[in-house]
């Protein structure tokens, strides 16, 4: 196969011949002027390392440096291989011009030196940089940094095929309503306050486990004082678990869950009901008479 020579004079090692892309790669598709501007030996290492992961690369006139496109996701690149602070105005108009124009942009700059690094930092300060809009990524070397580009495009192409992104907001959407729930449970015990809930949620974990838990441990492992302890010790918990019991991060979910605080000394009865996630059913009664 004959190479590709460019005007520059320099040789760079032919696009790998096209095969079955393994899932998740695709196509890379590289600035023809960002090529021009960088040493032979790095062009030669990024075909190599793109043949090696299953990426065809393309050579073309685009706007970014790179564009990545697998798993139905484009995601564009600036790639600043050695970071110049007599130049940063002109990599920061660039950014804010490329940021939206592109829904998926990220900005590696390698600063290979302390002081680079820190021309950088005050520079993104300086022009007035939101954090994650666009995400820049520091790195040491244009070769970590050509990796990280195709991690980065890669992860994003799987997240996008296996619709990912979508589940862990209902992931994490689900984890906050049982967290909410878990404190307004604890938060009905006469006397503790959500610093007290979250006390007893990192320290001890479920309300199964607080419920029986000893006032000696709850003071040895919380900033909990005597007197509230041993309310949390004199409660009844009464707990009716529909769909039965998951851990999710420490706290307790389930498909529909029915609480009675029972209180010696509340006076009466603090009813509370939520909705978790689902398991199996179960129930069962905890009380509590030490």
């Amino acid at each position: 196969m004959e190479r590709s020579t460019h005007s520059t004079g320099w040789t760079c090692l032919p696009p790998p011949p096209p095969e079955p892309a393994a899932p998740g790669r695709g196509v890379c598709a590289m600035s023809t002027s960002w090529r021009d501007k960088q040493q032979p030996s790095l062009i030669n290492f990024i075909a190599a390392f793109l043949a090696a992961n299953s990426y065809r690369l393309n050579f073309l006139s685009i706007s970014p440096d790179f564009i990545f496109n697998n798993g139905e996701l484009s995601v564009a690149f600036i790639f600043e291989t050695n970071w110049d602070c007599q130049n940063e105005g002109a990599v920061f108009s660039r950014v804010n011009m490329l940021k939206r124009q592109l829904k998926h942009l990220y900005v590696v700059v390698a600063v290979p030196t302390k002081e680079q690094n820190e021309s950088f930092n005050r520079s993104y300060h300086k022009y007035g940089m939101k954090l994650g809009f666009p995400t820049f990524v520091p790195v040491t070397d244009p070769e970590m940094g050509f990796e990280k580009i195709v991690k980065i495009a890669h992860a994003l192409g799987v997240c996008k095929q296996q619709d990912i992104i979508s589940r862990l907001k209902n992931e994490r959407e689900q984890a906050v309503q049982c967290t909410d729930s878990f404190l307004r449970v604890l938060t009905s015990i006469p006397g503790i306050d959500n610093h007290d809930a979250n006390a007893l949620a990192q320290a001890i974990g479920s309300i199964e486990a607080i419920a029986k838990a000893s006032k000696k441990f709850i003071l040895e492992n919380t900033d909990l004082s005597t007197d509230k302890a041993e309310t949390i010790v004199r409660q009844k918990v009464i707990v009716n678990l529909s769909y039965g019991l998951n851990q999710l991060g420490g706290l307790t979910a389930c498909g529909s869950l029915d609480l009675a605080l029972v209180g010696a000394d509340s006076g009466g009865i603090c009813n509370q009901q939520f909705a978790c996630k689902e398991l199996q059913s179960q129930e069962f009664l905890v009380y509590r008479n030490d």
